[in-house]
């Protein structure tokens, strides 16, 4: 066949199939792009997280160790999420019991969850917030969800900032 000649040429099945061939295209772009953003908010969220537990941390080595004249331990530095918390209970502030706790938590899980994808933060974030994860509608489908059906948005993210931000509003300006 001859696509030269408008005689011979079948512009019906053609446009058919360049309509196909766009739609198609459409939807990998589209596709693509919705990975993208999902990936840059999750990005997003895990940096806000370690931003807020390294101001944490250089604050506790200042005001507990350093200002003293001490030399702060060297776990401080590699201190986990239930560490840190529990450091600051030692140290008078029930953390546990602000209303900000519940999504400082939960940014901590959605962190690793980002970082290191499948295992224990992702089951967790799984049964403290399954509705971060992509709705199967079908309990034996969701059952089987994992880190790459996590499905932050902008409202997360914002959620996550403004507990880091109620944390420092809230948090004391000295420690006993």
């Amino acid at each position: 066949m001859e696509y030269d000649d408008p005689d011979h040429f079948d512009w019906e099945y053609h446009e058919e199939r360049v309509y196909e061939a766009a739609q198609g295209h459409a939807q990998g772009v589209y596709s693509d792009l919705e990975f993208v953003r999902r990936q840059i908010t999750g990005l997003a969220a895990s940096g806000l997280y370690h931003f807020w537990e390294r101001l944490l941390k250089e604050f506790l080595v200042w005001e507990l160790w350093r200002r003293a004249g001490l030399t702060p331990p060297k776990s401080i530095y590699k201190a986990n999420f239930e560490q840190l918390t529990t450091l600051l209970l030692d140290h008078g502030w029930d953390i546990k019991a602000m209303d900000f706790y519940r999504d400082l938590e939960r940014l901590c899980l959605v962190a690793n969850t980002v970082k290191h994808g499948d295992g224990q933060s992702c089951d967790k974030l799984l049964v403290a917030a399954p509705e971060l994860f992509f709705d199967c509608r079908w309990p034996s489908l969701n059952d089987r969800r994992g880190a790459d059906d996590l499905r932050l948005d902008v409202g997360h993210f914002e959620q996550f900032t403004q507990a880091v931000r109620a944390f420092f509003e809230q948090f004391p300006e000295r420690l006993p």
